[in-house]
């Protein structure tokens, strides 16, 4: 038995937590939990041991992945260099058509 757990640091909360269980002789079973997360925060996904004895997990293959949150994708959002950028090509020919007009 060992708890998977979330960890939001930026927060210092605990965002989710699981129990799974192991059988001593078992095959390999994918165990999965979701949590919702917050854009700029960092996390630590933990796994933490019930047992006293040598009840040895394997744990392998540990992924996250991003899911759609009403509908908008978190990674359609423009990082602020591309906006800084766009923002400069736009003010350099608001100030070349001023200057024409002169």
């Amino acid at each position: 038995t060992y708890i998977a757990s979330l960890f939001d640091n930026t927060t210092n909360m605990l965002v989710a937590s699981t129990t799974l269980n192991t059988i001593t002789g078992s095959n390999f079973n994918e165990e999965s939990f979701s949590a919702p997360l917050s854009a700029g925060d960092s996390y630590t996904l933990s796994f933490t041991g019930q047992k006293n004895q040598d009840q040895t997990a394997l744990i392998d293959i540990v992924s996250v992945s991003q899911t759609l949150v009403d509908n908008v994708d978190a990674s359609e959002v423009p990082e602020p260099a591309s906006l800084a950028l766009l923002g400069t090509g736009l003010a350099g020919l608001g100030w070349m058509r001023r200057r024409q007009a002169i």
